[in-house]
């Protein structure tokens, strides 16, 4: 599998995104928020994924940007762990990844608390939740 985040995986939706807000299942490791919703695949399994950073915790546009690259490129390089137990059960699903923290968090601490959320998802999901 590449470990790449090409234009067909991102969720661009605003109206997927405020329905995955109104209506997805969701699951918390500080500071990180996972929000999915899965649904039967046609064809393929997809995983299309959005990143957030709200306004209200970083004003400032260089702060977001940063904490969402940082987050973008943990996922980047782990989507294989999700997207595998997917595929397998030919499901497709939306997550949003929401950052939750009011300071920002290096690289190190955000690949931790990402892989046990992803972690915390798939078993969530093996388990049929």
């Amino acid at each position: 599998m590449k470990a790449s985040f090409s234009k067909n995986e991102r969720l661009q939706s605003r109206k997927k995104i405020e329905c995955l807000l109104k209506e997805g299942q969701s699951l918390m490791v500080y500071p990180l928020k996972l929000i999915w919703k899965s649904y039967p695949a046609e064809g393929s399994s997809c995983l299309k994924t959005a990143v957030l950073v709200p306004r209200r915790n970083f004003s400032r546009a260089v702060d977001r940007n940063l904490i969402r690259r940082r987050i973008r490129e943990v996922f980047r390089k782990k989507k294989h762990l999700v997207s595998l137990p997917l595929s397998e059960n030919l499901v497709s699903a939306d997550l949003l990844i929401l950052y939750l923290g009011k300071d920002i968090k290096g690289s190190k601490e955000i690949e931790e608390k990402l892989l046990l959320c992803l972690q915390k998802w798939v078993g969530a999901y093996e388990k049929g939740i």
